[in-house]
């Protein structure tokens, strides 16, 4: 049961933050579990806390308990983050393996609301990505930033070389330049 000590912790220090702040925090509740029982038990007690989302690590859990867990979601009123710690065994693999945008579809089709693509944690050259009032490229020593995203292509030049992941939408969240 130490899910429900971290749930609770959690709660409480988003409520504590809040009151402090008056700004609205939040944090992904993961309800990845060994069942589908136990997972739906873990969305329950996310949503009795009044989490407005629930994240689900879809590698672990499947894609059939990704579907269940959004089925619930749905009917319950909470958001599906899909999570894929793993991925890249999957979708970055240059002989075998699926790209990521049908990836993202097919965990779309299953029912997630987003999807955590992944993060670069290195000197990024430049970042090219689609918003909701147009293409927006972001160069070094550029001013921190939070934007919309909408369905598009992500280009990330990182050693002299482009990477291209597709966009399903959401949100990016740029940070200045240190670390």
């Amino acid at each position: 049961m130490r899910w429900r000590d971290r749930f609770l912790f959690c709660a409480e220090a988003i409520y504590k933050a809040q009151a402090k702040t008056g700004e609205i925090k939040g944090h992904y509740l993961n309800a990845t579990a060994g069942t589908c029982k136990e997972m739906i038990k873990r969305a329950i007690c996310a949503r009795e806390l009044g989490a407005p989302i629930v994240m689900h690590d879809y590698l672990t859990g499947g894609f059939t308990a990704n579907t269940t867990l959004a089925h619930y979601c749905r009917d319950n009123g909470l958001l599906l983050h899909i999570y894929g710690a793993m991925h890249i065994v999957i979708d970055r693999q240059k002989n075998h393996g699926m790209h990521f945008r049908v990836l993202a579809k097919v965990l779309r089709l299953s029912g997630g609301d987003h999807i955590h693509a992944d993060t670069v944690d290195s000197e990024v050259e430049e970042i090219i990505l689609s918003t909701n009032s147009g293409q927006i490229g972001i160069l070094p020593n550029h001013a921190p930033i939070a934007t919309a995203v909408d369905i598009g292509i992500l280009r990330i030049r990182l050693n002299n070389q482009w990477l291209t992941m597709a966009l399903m939408g959401g949100f990016a969240r740029i940070g200045n330049n240190s670390k």
